[in-house]
């Protein structure tokens, strides 16, 4: 079989096309992470306590440090599409098992499910070094620059989905405060594809 060449134009206009994925499904990506600025009340709704309000977003935090590691090591045996995957399967679940602690009452099952959420950080993190894969030396600051732009834009917009969110969680019968982890769980899984725009 042949080989395909790939020219300096060809390698640019790839380059630019998987910065527009990634911009795009970072931007989802983050509005969705938002959804964790839901996690705390949606804590004190279900146990009554302000004790415990806050552990959901502790053991984000957890989830999220705990995946390092194990996707890391996945990226680099597999490649960073794997990576990618995994991790955003992982919030997905995640963001998921939220909305059924949401409807359920379930306080442990919430906590388990921030656990699996705090993945979806991992993979934000991860992404914005896969904008540099294809990047010369000189363009990679710019390459992550721009991710990481579109990635704190989404995250400063995400909160101010609250209210909005809620009304949509209502019209489709679940408590107003799972919204954010409804939309969480669509960007989440909705970006999956987009990580094959991440070099192997």
């Amino acid at each position: 079989m042949g080989s395909i060449a790939v020219t300096p134009n060809s390698l640019a206009a790839l380059q630019r096309r998987t910065l527009r994925v990634l911009s795009c499904a970072q931007l989802f990506s983050a509005l969705g992470g938002a959804g964790a600025a839901a996690g705390s009340l949606l804590a004190l709704d279900i146990s009554g306590s302000r004790a415990l309000s806050s552990l959901p977003l502790a053991l984000l935090l957890v989830g999220s440090s705990a995946s390092v590691l194990p996707i890391s090591a996945l990226s680099r045996r597999a490649g960073r599409r794997a990576g990618l995957t995994v991790a955003l399967a992982t919030a997905t679940v995640g963001s998921a098992g939220a909305v059924l602690a949401g409807v359920l009452a379930n306080f442990e099952l919430l906590c388990v499910a921030c656990v699996l959420f705090g993945a979806g950080n991992t993979a934000v993190l991860l992404a914005r070094y896969a904008a540099a894969d294809l990047s010369s030396a000189e363009q990679r600051g710019r390459a992550i620059a721009r991710v990481v732009f579109v990635t704190t834009f989404g995250g400063m917009a995400g909160p101010s989905l609250l209210a909005p969110a809620g009304t949509v969680a209502v019209s489709l019968g679940l408590p107003e405060l799972t919204g954010l982890f409804v939309f969480s769980t669509a960007a989440f899984a909705g970006r999956m594809p987009a990580a094959r725009a991440a070099q192997a």
